[in-house]
């Protein structure tokens, strides 16, 4: 009986210890891709009369059409490293997110942000309302605004 009880706490134990073992990991891959290439690139930056941006300062875009005379679009792409069915169970995701602003005329990059995310694999994640997540960078401050904010640069009118 005390056998029975021993690998009952043993199996309880590895077990708790086992799950967030998933989301260190991926937390890990979030970090070391991001060290090699997350955050915001600029290649090249386009000069564009005051008129073209918001009372933000963003440019104005209608979908993936960045509205200056149609000259560019906003290019997004994910790829996922590890998709899980995160809402369900104890399962992660792991995925990059890639925004580029392209020049039509000849398809250059001028510039691109890459994120990483890690969503889900905790070990409440089931009982919370939404699942835990780790990205890198803040997608806040990655995303297609703030490369277009480096790219697009606002002048002023010369009298």
């Amino acid at each position: 009986m005390k056998t029975i009880k021993v690998l009952s706490f043993a199996a309880i134990f590895a077990l708790i210890a086992w799950l967030p073992a998933e989301r260190f990991y991926w937390d890990m891959q979030v970090r070391r891709l991001c060290a090699l290439d997350g955050g915001v690139k600029v290649y090249e930056t386009v000069e564009l009369p005051a008129d073209q941006f918001d009372s933000s300062g963003r440019v104005h875009i209608r979908g993936d059409k960045i509205l200056v005379g149609s000259g560019y679009t906003v290019r997004t792409q994910q790829h996922y490293y590890k998709k899980g069915d995160v809402p369900v169970g104890n399962n992660s995701s792991m995925l990059q997110f890639r925004v580029a602003i392209v020049r039509n005329s000849d398809g250059k990059i001028l510039g691109e942000s890459i994120v990483y995310q890690r969503a889900g694999g905790g070990f409440l994640d089931q009982l919370a309302d939404a699942p835990s997540h780790f990205e890198c960078p803040s997608i806040a401050e990655s995303d297609e605004y703030a490369v277009m904010k480096r790219v697009f640069i606002a002048t002023e009118k010369k009298e």
